[in-house]
């Protein structure tokens, strides 16, 4: 899936300039502009929802216990339906996915987090569908876009999302120069600020002082403000859980407290913490406490190649021989052209591409 979406923009990318296409020396001669590409839609209309929902059976099991509500009192009112692909996903199994190393944060977001923005882009890059916000508007004169948040959905622990969320990353983090030090371009035309005002609980607007229409652009691409799971970090996103980072702000508690806690934490100031506690790659559940972190748990430890630290130079030789040998489920990130000398041919789904932006070599893998 997130292979097609890559291949797509990688399609999105090239200009037909009429001239001979794109080749990289002893690689397939693919051109995704002809190739008729796989990816999830989301279901736009709701006379085709599902009638009743079901659920993991772990789920189930809690539910039964008396420990969680019924599926369909969990679902929102309009809830994202994803049409499958070839047939409905079973429960169990391991999945398991190489990264980089412990600063491979975008390998972990793309995996566990994301996309978290309002709107999202089809699966060939040419439109933008809604995502967190169950439709949106862009006025004719461009200068408004209006998101429809989706209604009765919920953060992880079970509070509220609302309008509340949007309003409160945008005057108690964006404009707050002491959490984010200057301005977002994506925020900006001409050098004016785009402002964010609040309609009612489940509608928003961004006012833009001059005509901006890429702003829809912005909202559904990788952006600052695309979503907060690889952005939290910094204080953007466009939207942030004001129940619970509002207990790190000052402007609701006591800024000698925050701070306190702050430097027990081995951090120098309140606006750090408060940071520290966006880090959707480090803090997927914040309300538990609980660190995500990058765990690491390699198959193939014992093996010479690979060596037992992550910070080790043979590491990325190890994570192709966990690809040849059938250790990961799926690989979907770059792999360097020169490395792939013995990788077999048995690998048949895999594509060699040059990057339209730099030239160097996207290599993606369904292992």
């Amino acid at each position: 899936m997130l292979v097609g979406a890559t291949a797509a923009l990688v399609s999105a990318c090239y200009r037909d300039s009429g001239g001979p296409r794109p080749q990289v020396a002893g690689a397939l001669p693919v051109d995704y502009r002809d190739v008729s590409l796989e990816g999830p839609h989301a279901i736009l209309d709701a006379s085709r929802f599902p009638a009743r929902y079901r659920e993991a059976p772990m789920l189930a099991r809690e539910v039964a216990a008396g420990r969680l509500p019924p599926v369909r009192e969990r679902i929102g009112r309009d809830p994202l339906v994803i049409e499958q692909l070839h047939e409905i996903g079973r429960y169990g199994g391991t999945l398991r996915r190489a990264i980089n190393g412990p600063n491979d944060i975008a390998g972990v977001v793309r995996f566990a987090s994301g996309p978290d923005g309002f709107l999202y882009w089809d699966p060939l890059w040419t439109t933008p569908r809604p995502n967190m916000a169950r439709d949106f508007e862009l006025s004719q004169d461009g200068r408004m876009v209006t998101l429809f948040l989706r209604r009765g959905m919920r953060w992880s622990d079970g509070a509220p999302f609302t309008a509340d969320d949007v309003l409160f990353w945008y005057e108690d983090l964006y404009l707050d120069r002491r959490v984010v030090p200057a301005p977002s371009e994506s925020l900006r035309v001409d050098g004016e600020d785009v402002a964010i005002r609040k309609v009612d609980a489940e509608t928003v607007q961004f006012v833009s002082p001059r005509p901006f229409p890429l702003l829809v652009e912005l909202l559904a691409s990788f952006t600052d403000i695309g979503g907060p799971s690889f952005y939290g970090r910094s204080a953007m996103g466009g939207f942030a859980p004001r129940h619970y980072l509002s207990r790190f702000h000052p402007k609701y508690r006591s800024e000698d407290a925050i701070n306190r806690e702050a430097q027990e934490a081995g951090l120098l100031n309140w606006a750090i913490y408060l940071k520290k506690r966006f880090d959707c790659v480090v803090h997927l559940n914040p309300s538990r406490d609980t660190d995500l972190g990058i765990r690491i748990n390699l198959s193939y430890r014992r093996h010479p190649e690979i060596g037992d630290l992550l910070g080790d130079a043979r590491f990325r030789r190890g994570l192709l021989i966990g690809l040849v040998s059938g250790g990961f489920t799926y690989r979907g990130v770059h792999i360097r052209k020169k490395n792939l000398r013995n990788v077999p041919r048995r690998i048949v789904n895999s594509q060699v591409v040059k990057s339209p932006a730099n030239g160097l070599p996207m290599t993606f893998y369904f292992a």
